[in-house]
Protein backbone atom coordinates (compact mmCIF):
# COMPACT_ATOMS: atom_id res chain seq x y z
CA UNK A 1 0.00 0.00 0.00
CA UNK A 2 1.86 3.55 -1.15
CA UNK A 3 0.08 6.68 -0.84
CA UNK A 4 -0.57 8.37 -3.87
CA UNK A 5 -2.87 11.93 -3.11
CA UNK A 6 -4.90 13.08 -0.94
CA UNK A 7 -7.99 15.50 -1.13
CA UNK A 8 -10.97 17.18 0.85
CA UNK A 9 -12.98 13.97 1.41
CA UNK A 10 -10.35 10.66 1.35
CA UNK A 11 -6.77 9.42 0.48
CA UNK A 12 -5.62 7.80 -2.38
CA UNK A 13 -3.63 4.88 -2.41
CA UNK A 14 -1.56 2.31 -4.67
CA UNK A 15 -2.10 -1.27 -3.94
CA UNK A 16 -0.11 -3.96 -5.14
CA UNK A 17 -0.43 -7.83 -5.49
CA UNK A 18 3.44 -9.34 -5.26
CA UNK A 19 4.44 -13.30 -5.20
CA UNK A 20 6.39 -14.80 -2.88
CA UNK A 21 9.22 -13.38 -4.78
CA UNK A 22 8.34 -9.73 -3.61
CA UNK A 23 7.61 -9.12 -8.04
CA UNK A 24 4.43 -7.35 -8.31
CA UNK A 25 1.61 -9.63 -9.81
CA UNK A 26 -1.26 -6.56 -10.42
CA UNK A 27 -1.73 -2.98 -8.81
CA UNK A 28 -4.82 -0.77 -8.22
CA UNK A 29 -5.77 2.75 -7.11
CA UNK A 30 -7.93 2.65 -3.83
CA UNK A 31 -10.07 5.74 -2.88
CA UNK A 32 -10.79 5.53 0.48
CA UNK A 33 -12.92 8.28 2.09
CA UNK A 34 -12.46 9.47 5.42
CA UNK A 35 -14.79 7.97 8.24
CA UNK A 36 -17.86 10.01 9.01
CA UNK A 37 -17.95 12.35 6.26
CA UNK A 38 -21.37 14.10 6.84
CA UNK A 39 -22.12 13.94 2.62
CA UNK A 40 -22.27 10.42 3.43
CA UNK A 41 -25.43 10.67 4.63
CA UNK A 42 -26.93 13.02 1.59
CA UNK A 43 -28.74 10.85 -0.85
CA UNK A 44 -27.47 12.69 -3.71
CA UNK A 45 -24.42 11.63 -3.62
CA UNK A 46 -25.82 7.78 -4.18
CA UNK A 47 -27.03 6.09 -6.93
CA UNK A 48 -30.67 6.24 -6.76
CA UNK A 49 -30.60 7.73 -3.64
CA UNK A 50 -29.83 4.85 -1.76
CA UNK A 51 -27.77 5.74 1.39
CA UNK A 52 -25.09 2.65 1.77
CA UNK A 53 -25.72 1.46 -2.05
CA UNK A 54 -23.35 2.21 -4.83
CA UNK A 55 -21.47 5.96 -4.61
CA UNK A 56 -22.65 7.84 -7.63
CA UNK A 57 -18.93 7.88 -8.24
CA UNK A 58 -18.90 4.58 -9.44
CA UNK A 59 -21.90 4.47 -11.53
CA UNK A 60 -21.49 7.85 -13.45
CA UNK A 61 -18.17 6.68 -14.09
CA UNK A 62 -19.37 3.50 -15.73
CA UNK A 63 -22.23 5.48 -17.40
CA UNK A 64 -19.44 8.27 -19.23
CA UNK A 65 -17.14 4.61 -20.03
CA UNK A 66 -19.82 2.92 -21.88
CA UNK A 67 -21.61 6.29 -23.39
CA UNK A 68 -17.78 6.69 -24.92
CA UNK A 69 -17.58 3.21 -25.97
CA UNK A 70 -20.90 3.80 -27.88
CA UNK A 71 -20.13 6.83 -29.17
CA UNK A 72 -16.70 5.41 -30.97
CA UNK A 73 -15.22 2.13 -29.94
CA UNK A 74 -12.13 2.76 -27.72
CA UNK A 75 -12.68 6.17 -26.51
CA UNK A 76 -13.54 4.84 -22.80
CA UNK A 77 -10.08 4.71 -22.28
CA UNK A 78 -10.85 8.75 -21.73
CA UNK A 79 -12.50 7.71 -18.35
CA UNK A 80 -10.93 6.41 -15.27
CA UNK A 81 -12.00 3.19 -15.18
CA UNK A 82 -13.89 2.08 -11.79
CA UNK A 83 -13.84 -1.14 -10.77
CA UNK A 84 -15.74 -1.61 -8.10
CA UNK A 85 -16.63 -0.27 -4.69
CA UNK A 86 -17.44 -1.02 -1.00
CA UNK A 87 -19.08 0.99 2.20
CA UNK A 88 -19.14 0.09 6.07
CA UNK A 89 -22.11 2.13 6.94
CA UNK A 90 -21.42 2.15 10.47
CA UNK A 91 -23.55 2.26 13.61
CA UNK A 92 -25.07 5.72 14.76
CA UNK A 93 -25.19 3.40 18.45
CA UNK A 94 -22.03 2.99 20.71
CA UNK A 95 -20.74 -0.17 19.15
CA UNK A 96 -17.65 -1.80 21.17
CA UNK A 97 -14.68 -2.60 19.11
CA UNK A 98 -12.07 -4.83 19.83
CA UNK A 99 -9.26 -3.05 22.01
CA UNK A 100 -11.26 0.64 21.94
CA UNK A 101 -13.25 1.60 24.89
CA UNK A 102 -17.08 0.31 24.87
CA UNK A 103 -18.35 3.87 23.96
CA UNK A 104 -16.64 3.68 20.23
CA UNK A 105 -18.58 3.99 16.85
CA UNK A 106 -17.84 2.12 13.83
CA UNK A 107 -18.14 5.46 11.19
CA UNK A 108 -19.56 5.23 7.69
CA UNK A 109 -17.22 4.83 5.06
CA UNK A 110 -16.77 3.76 1.53
CA UNK A 111 -13.98 2.56 -0.92
CA UNK A 112 -13.59 3.00 -5.00
CA UNK A 113 -11.19 0.60 -6.92
CA UNK A 114 -9.43 2.34 -9.97
CA UNK A 115 -7.13 0.82 -12.44
CA UNK A 116 -3.61 1.98 -12.36
CA UNK A 117 -2.70 5.47 -13.60
CA UNK A 118 0.32 7.65 -13.56
CA UNK A 119 -1.22 11.16 -12.14
CA UNK A 120 -2.76 13.76 -12.49
CA UNK A 121 -2.42 16.39 -15.11
CA UNK A 122 -1.84 19.26 -12.63
CA UNK A 123 1.76 17.29 -12.02
CA UNK A 124 2.24 16.78 -15.76
CA UNK A 125 1.61 20.53 -16.14
CA UNK A 126 3.80 21.54 -13.04
CA UNK A 127 6.66 19.45 -14.56
CA UNK A 128 6.32 21.74 -17.76
CA UNK A 129 6.30 24.58 -15.65
CA UNK A 130 8.85 24.12 -13.16
CA UNK A 131 10.54 20.81 -14.00
CA UNK A 132 14.22 19.98 -13.35
CA UNK A 133 16.93 17.51 -14.59
CA UNK A 134 20.50 16.26 -12.82
CA UNK A 135 23.50 17.18 -15.07
CA UNK A 136 26.51 15.84 -14.41
CA UNK A 137 29.10 18.53 -13.78
CA UNK A 138 33.13 18.26 -14.34
CA UNK A 139 34.08 19.24 -10.91
CA UNK A 140 31.80 17.25 -9.31
CA UNK A 141 31.94 13.61 -8.61
CA UNK A 142 27.98 13.53 -8.43
CA UNK A 143 25.50 15.06 -10.33
CA UNK A 144 23.19 17.87 -9.43
CA UNK A 145 20.19 18.90 -9.87
CA UNK A 146 19.29 22.27 -11.54
CA UNK A 147 16.13 23.96 -12.10
CA UNK A 148 14.94 24.42 -16.08
CA UNK A 149 12.71 26.75 -17.60
CA UNK A 150 8.94 26.99 -18.74
CA UNK A 151 8.61 25.13 -21.72
CA UNK A 152 5.10 24.91 -23.90
CA UNK A 153 3.61 21.86 -24.36
CA UNK A 154 3.91 20.05 -28.05
CA UNK A 155 1.05 21.58 -29.98
CA UNK A 156 0.32 18.10 -31.16
CA UNK A 157 -0.27 16.91 -27.17
CA UNK A 158 -2.56 19.97 -26.66
CA UNK A 159 -4.61 18.74 -29.34
CA UNK A 160 -4.91 15.08 -28.09
CA UNK A 161 -5.87 16.79 -24.57
CA UNK A 162 -8.63 18.85 -25.95
CA UNK A 163 -10.33 16.08 -28.45
CA UNK A 164 -9.95 13.65 -25.41
CA UNK A 165 -11.80 16.44 -22.92
CA UNK A 166 -14.07 17.50 -25.49
CA UNK A 167 -15.23 13.39 -25.92
CA UNK A 168 -15.83 12.84 -22.52
CA UNK A 169 -17.79 15.98 -22.75
CA UNK A 170 -19.99 14.88 -25.46
CA UNK A 171 -20.54 11.56 -23.57
CA UNK A 172 -21.53 13.80 -20.27
CA UNK A 173 -24.31 15.74 -22.42
CA UNK A 174 -25.85 12.91 -23.38
CA UNK A 175 -25.97 11.12 -20.39
CA UNK A 176 -26.63 14.36 -18.61
CA UNK A 177 -24.31 14.77 -16.62
CA UNK A 178 -22.45 17.43 -14.79
CA UNK A 179 -19.48 16.54 -13.81
CA UNK A 180 -19.00 20.00 -11.39
CA UNK A 181 -15.59 19.28 -9.83
CA UNK A 182 -13.48 19.37 -13.46
CA UNK A 183 -10.00 20.79 -12.92
CA UNK A 184 -6.15 19.46 -13.42
CA UNK A 185 -6.34 17.47 -10.57
CA UNK A 186 -9.27 15.38 -11.75
CA UNK A 187 -7.56 14.66 -15.27
CA UNK A 188 -5.10 11.54 -14.96
CA UNK A 189 -2.97 10.18 -17.53
CA UNK A 190 -2.92 6.48 -18.25
CA UNK A 191 0.40 5.03 -19.23
CA UNK A 192 0.68 5.28 -23.57
CA UNK A 193 0.38 2.78 -25.14
CA UNK A 194 2.30 1.76 -28.41
CA UNK A 195 -1.05 0.26 -30.30
CA UNK A 196 -2.77 3.37 -29.98
CA UNK A 197 -2.90 6.24 -31.68
CA UNK A 198 -0.42 9.34 -30.57
CA UNK A 199 1.38 6.39 -28.21
CA UNK A 200 4.16 8.91 -27.75
CA UNK A 201 1.97 10.50 -24.92
CA UNK A 202 0.07 9.43 -21.97
CA UNK A 203 -3.14 8.96 -22.14
CA UNK A 204 -6.03 11.66 -20.85
CA UNK A 205 -8.55 10.19 -18.35
CA UNK A 206 -11.47 12.57 -16.53
CA UNK A 207 -12.15 11.14 -12.72
CA UNK A 208 -13.22 11.84 -9.94
CA UNK A 209 -17.27 11.87 -10.48
CA UNK A 210 -18.16 12.12 -6.97
CA UNK A 211 -19.74 15.67 -6.87
CA UNK A 212 -21.86 15.10 -10.32
CA UNK A 213 -25.16 16.05 -10.79
CA UNK A 214 -27.71 14.64 -12.84
CA UNK A 215 -29.13 17.28 -15.18
CA UNK A 216 -32.50 16.09 -15.63
CA UNK A 217 -33.51 16.92 -12.05
CA UNK A 218 -34.66 20.64 -12.29
CA UNK A 219 -33.29 20.98 -8.91
CA UNK A 220 -29.80 20.57 -9.72
CA UNK A 221 -30.46 22.44 -12.82
CA UNK A 222 -31.14 25.41 -10.67
CA UNK A 223 -28.26 24.78 -8.26
CA UNK A 224 -30.35 23.49 -5.20
CA UNK A 225 -28.10 20.48 -5.06
CA UNK A 226 -24.37 21.83 -4.96
CA UNK A 227 -21.16 19.31 -4.54
CA UNK A 228 -18.05 20.03 -2.77
CA UNK A 229 -16.43 21.56 -5.91
CA UNK A 230 -13.31 23.62 -6.17
CA UNK A 231 -13.67 27.13 -6.08
CA UNK A 232 -10.91 28.16 -8.01
CA UNK A 233 -12.16 25.88 -10.87
CA UNK A 234 -15.69 27.51 -10.56
CA UNK A 235 -17.58 28.37 -13.91
CA UNK A 236 -19.71 31.83 -13.61
CA UNK A 237 -23.15 29.92 -13.14
CA UNK A 238 -21.69 27.61 -10.16
CA UNK A 239 -19.60 30.95 -8.13
CA UNK A 240 -21.36 31.52 -4.65
CA UNK A 241 -22.70 34.47 -4.77
CA UNK A 242 -20.45 36.50 -7.23
CA UNK A 243 -21.83 38.57 -9.80
CA UNK A 244 -24.83 39.06 -8.65
CA UNK A 245 -25.87 34.64 -9.05
CA UNK A 246 -28.08 33.11 -5.87
CA UNK A 247 -26.92 29.77 -4.78
CA UNK A 248 -28.75 27.63 -2.20
CA UNK A 249 -26.01 25.17 -0.02
CA UNK A 250 -26.36 21.54 -1.16
CA UNK A 251 -29.54 20.34 1.09
CA UNK A 252 -29.09 17.10 3.40
CA UNK A 253 -31.53 14.13 2.54
CA UNK A 254 -33.47 16.32 0.22
CA UNK A 255 -35.07 18.85 3.01
CA UNK A 256 -36.27 21.77 1.63
CA UNK A 257 -33.55 24.50 0.23
CA UNK A 258 -34.26 28.09 0.83
CA UNK A 259 -36.04 29.84 -1.97
CA UNK A 260 -34.38 32.12 -3.95
CA UNK A 261 -34.25 35.70 -3.51
CA UNK A 262 -33.97 36.15 -7.27
CA UNK A 263 -33.69 34.15 -10.54
CA UNK A 264 -30.55 32.01 -10.02
CA UNK A 265 -28.52 31.09 -13.31
CA UNK A 266 -28.75 27.38 -14.09
CA UNK A 267 -26.40 24.96 -15.06
CA UNK A 268 -26.37 22.99 -18.13
CA UNK A 269 -24.25 21.17 -20.34
CA UNK A 270 -22.12 24.49 -21.08
CA UNK A 271 -20.99 24.69 -17.19
CA UNK A 272 -18.87 21.20 -18.05
CA UNK A 273 -17.64 23.24 -21.03
CA UNK A 274 -16.60 26.37 -18.92
CA UNK A 275 -14.61 24.14 -16.44
CA UNK A 276 -12.73 22.20 -19.94
CA UNK A 277 -11.53 25.40 -20.68
CA UNK A 278 -9.95 26.73 -17.67
CA UNK A 279 -7.68 23.12 -17.82
CA UNK A 280 -6.75 23.74 -21.30
CA UNK A 281 -5.84 27.13 -20.57
CA UNK A 282 -3.48 25.72 -17.93
CA UNK A 283 -1.98 23.68 -20.12
CA UNK A 284 -1.63 26.44 -22.84
CA UNK A 285 0.12 28.28 -20.14
CA UNK A 286 2.30 25.67 -18.76
CA UNK A 287 0.79 26.96 -15.72
CA UNK A 288 -0.22 24.05 -12.87
CA UNK A 289 -2.59 27.28 -10.99
CA UNK A 290 -3.63 29.65 -12.99
CA UNK A 291 -2.90 33.05 -10.76
CA UNK A 292 -5.84 34.55 -11.87
CA UNK A 293 -7.70 32.53 -9.78
CA UNK A 294 -6.03 32.50 -6.43
CA UNK A 295 -7.92 35.20 -5.05
CA UNK A 296 -10.51 31.93 -4.12
CA UNK A 297 -8.21 30.53 -1.69
CA UNK A 298 -7.15 30.91 1.68
CA UNK A 299 -4.14 32.14 1.00
CA UNK A 300 -5.29 34.92 -1.37
CA UNK A 301 -3.42 36.74 -4.53
CA UNK A 302 -0.86 39.75 -5.30
CA UNK A 303 -2.95 40.31 -8.77
CA UNK A 304 -4.31 43.64 -8.84
CA UNK A 305 -8.39 43.21 -7.99
CA UNK A 306 -9.09 44.26 -11.73
CA UNK A 307 -6.68 41.36 -13.41
CA UNK A 308 -8.61 38.26 -11.29
CA UNK A 309 -10.45 36.17 -12.76
CA UNK A 310 -14.52 37.10 -11.61
CA UNK A 311 -17.75 37.50 -12.72
CA UNK A 312 -18.63 40.95 -10.70
CA UNK A 313 -16.89 44.32 -10.71
CA UNK A 314 -14.25 45.18 -10.09
CA UNK A 315 -13.18 41.62 -11.35
CA UNK A 316 -12.96 40.62 -14.71
CA UNK A 317 -14.16 37.75 -16.65
CA UNK A 318 -11.46 37.47 -19.36
CA UNK A 319 -8.33 35.44 -18.37
CA UNK A 320 -4.77 37.55 -18.19
CA UNK A 321 -3.61 35.67 -21.19
CA UNK A 322 -3.88 33.13 -23.18
CA UNK A 323 -0.46 31.59 -23.84
CA UNK A 324 2.88 30.80 -22.50
CA UNK A 325 4.92 34.24 -22.26
CA UNK A 326 7.80 34.03 -24.74
CA UNK A 327 8.10 33.02 -28.12
CA UNK A 328 7.71 29.10 -27.99
CA UNK A 329 4.20 29.40 -29.01
CA UNK A 330 4.17 31.89 -32.12
CA UNK A 331 3.72 29.11 -34.51
CA UNK A 332 0.59 27.66 -32.72
CA UNK A 333 -2.46 27.60 -34.56
CA UNK A 334 -4.85 30.34 -33.98
CA UNK A 335 -7.41 28.13 -33.66
CA UNK A 336 -6.18 26.40 -30.46
CA UNK A 337 -6.27 29.78 -28.46
CA UNK A 338 -9.67 30.64 -30.26
CA UNK A 339 -11.66 27.61 -29.11
CA UNK A 340 -9.93 27.74 -25.78
CA UNK A 341 -11.30 31.41 -25.51
CA UNK A 342 -14.87 30.60 -26.80
CA UNK A 343 -15.19 27.75 -23.83
CA UNK A 344 -14.11 30.91 -21.18
CA UNK A 345 -17.14 32.94 -22.43
CA UNK A 346 -18.73 34.63 -19.48
CA UNK A 347 -22.38 33.31 -20.71
CA UNK A 348 -23.18 29.97 -21.07
CA UNK A 349 -25.16 30.33 -24.35
CA UNK A 350 -22.06 31.83 -26.41
CA UNK A 351 -19.97 28.88 -25.79
CA UNK A 352 -20.07 25.80 -28.11
CA UNK A 353 -22.30 23.22 -27.29
CA UNK A 354 -20.06 19.91 -26.47
CA UNK A 355 -20.62 18.18 -29.92
CA UNK A 356 -19.95 21.62 -31.63
CA UNK A 357 -16.81 21.62 -29.66
CA UNK A 358 -15.42 18.38 -30.52
CA UNK A 359 -16.38 18.79 -34.32
CA UNK A 360 -14.32 22.25 -34.25
CA UNK A 361 -11.61 20.73 -32.77
CA UNK A 362 -11.12 17.66 -34.98
CA UNK A 363 -11.13 20.09 -37.62
CA UNK A 364 -8.73 22.12 -36.79
CA UNK A 365 -6.39 19.76 -35.38
CA UNK A 366 -5.91 17.77 -38.35
CA UNK A 367 -1.98 18.46 -39.70
CA UNK A 368 -0.80 19.53 -36.61
CA UNK A 369 -0.25 17.08 -34.44
CA UNK A 370 3.80 16.61 -34.89
CA UNK A 371 2.98 13.58 -37.21
CA UNK A 372 2.36 11.85 -33.88
CA UNK A 373 -1.27 10.65 -34.67
CA UNK A 374 -0.60 7.67 -36.25
CA UNK A 375 3.19 6.94 -35.16
CA UNK A 376 3.24 3.93 -32.95
CA UNK A 377 5.55 2.16 -30.88
CA UNK A 378 7.81 3.43 -28.25
CA UNK A 379 10.03 6.79 -28.05
CA UNK A 380 13.01 7.78 -26.21
CA UNK A 381 12.48 10.35 -23.18
CA UNK A 382 13.88 13.16 -25.20
CA UNK A 383 12.20 13.13 -28.31
CA UNK A 384 11.27 16.32 -29.65
CA UNK A 385 7.43 15.91 -29.68
CA UNK A 386 8.12 14.35 -26.25
CA UNK A 387 6.51 16.30 -22.38
CA UNK A 388 8.85 16.60 -19.24
CA UNK A 389 6.49 14.10 -17.53
CA UNK A 390 8.18 11.09 -17.03
CA UNK A 391 6.17 7.76 -18.20
CA UNK A 392 8.09 5.10 -16.75
CA UNK A 393 5.73 2.43 -15.06
CA UNK A 394 7.04 2.66 -11.29
CA UNK A 395 4.98 -0.15 -10.19
CA UNK A 396 5.28 -2.37 -13.38
CA UNK A 397 4.11 -5.58 -13.47
CA UNK A 398 6.86 -8.08 -12.24
CA UNK A 399 8.97 -5.74 -10.86
CA UNK A 400 9.83 -5.36 -7.35
CA UNK A 401 8.69 -1.85 -6.18
CA UNK A 402 9.96 -1.26 -3.27
CA UNK A 403 12.25 -2.77 -0.31
CA UNK A 404 10.60 -3.26 2.80
CA UNK A 405 11.70 -1.90 5.94
CA UNK A 406 14.40 -4.15 7.64
CA UNK A 407 12.92 -4.57 11.56
CA UNK A 408 15.44 -4.33 14.05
Amino acid sequence: MIPFSTGGSGIIHVWVCVDHNGNIRDRVVVKNSFPGLPEFQDRVNWTNGVVGGEPIESSVANRIHARLEANNAGDGKHVAECLGWSDILGNPAAVPILGNPPAATILPQFKLYYEYMLGDLWYTIREQEAGTKLVKRPSLVNRTRVELPAKPFPEGFLWMLFEALAKVAVAMDDEQILHGDLHTNNVFLGHPNPNFDYAIWPIPKVSDFGSSRDLTVAAVRNRLHQGSWQRNATAPEMDRGAGGFVVNQSTINNAAPVPPTNTPARFSRKTNIYQLGLIMLSALRAECTLEETEWRNAAGSTLPVNQQLGFAAPRTPNPLRMRLQGPEMANYSPHLFRLVGLCLELHPVNRPTPAALLAEVQLRMAGRDGGMRLAKGRFPHNHSQGIRRSVADKYKIGKKPFKPEKVP
